[in-house]
């Protein structure tokens, strides 16, 4: 009897031996095929760049509508001190801007891929148009803000690709279809008659003191506008247009000093 009981007892240990075998076999390709996730921080580049999304863009105060009024929040872009002056906010010329130390026309502007950077006389921006001195910019035209879809500016380790630079280069992309049709008209203005500058009267600033080399320095009367159209259109499923048209004026009145002439026969 003792020897019946013995073997039953055997046989079920066997039996729940051989069950557990079984499941550790048909679970193990399940351990062996668990996906196994891990995170860290890279390392930042050595290119430093700044970007801007056209979402980015879109909430940005514009200004005058130009590139440069974007890059004010950039830490690296100093901007000139007359452009700040509460005297020539009649001015529509972009700012000139430094990277890091640099003169403005030291830097490189891209649209697309393409420089367009200004090579007639960059370094002579003053303020003011005379009949014998045209001033000039770094900028070869100005882009409209509203033909933007991204900017990058590299201001230090900039990448092989760029080049004709000393300072830093600003690289932009050009707005393209977004896949719907849209149309939109702009128009705004600003005149000195809608502000008051305060001037302490010791300093005499007026545009009388103005000379024949810098003729707009000081503008305590302005008048400026602004407006254009544009309209993007589905010419194929894949293929868009984007035409933009715009034109600012400020009339500025200045002093213009007569000289005496000489004649050579």
């Amino acid at each position: 009897m003792k020897t019946k009981i013995a073997l039953a007892v055997s046989l079920a240990l066997t039996s729940q031996s051989t069950l557990s075998s079984t499941l550790s076999a048909e679970q193990a390709p399940d351990k062996i095929g668990m996906e196994v996730v891990v995170k860290d921080k890279i390392d930042p580049a050595l290119t430093s760049q700044q970007s801007l999304s056209a979402a980015e863009i879109k909430q940005r105060p514009t200004g005058n509508g130009n590139l440069t009024d974007l890059l004010k929040s950039n830490p690296a872009i100093r901007f000139s001190n007359s452009g700040n002056s509460s005297m020539n906010q009649g001015e529509i010329k972009p700012e000139d801007i430094s990277i890091h130390g640099s003169t403005a026309y030291q830097n490189t502007f891209n649209l697309d891929g393409m420089t367009i950077n200004n090579d007639l006389d960059p370094a002579n921006n003053k303020l003011g148009v005379t009949n014998s001195n045209l001033s000039s910019d770094e900028q070869g035209f100005y882009l409209d803000s509203r033909l933007i879809d991204s900017i990058t500016v590299y201001d230090a380790n900039i990448p092989a690709e760029f080049g004709g630079f000393t300072g830093g280069v600003i690289d932009v992309n050009s707005r393209s279809w977004q896949g719907e049709n849209h149309a939109s008209v702009f128009y705004r203005m600003t005149d000195s008659s809608w502000n008051e500058n305060h001037v302490d009267e010791q300093l005499n600033f007026s545009s009388g003191n103005n000379d024949a080399s810098n003729p707009s320095r000081f503008q305590p009367k302005y008048s400026k506008q602004s407006f254009g159209a544009w309209f993007e259109a589905g010419i194929t499923d894949d293929l868009g247009l984007v035409f933009s048209l715009s034109r600012r004026n400020s009339s500025i009145p200045m002093t213009n000093v007569g000289k005496k002439a000489v004649r050579l026969d």
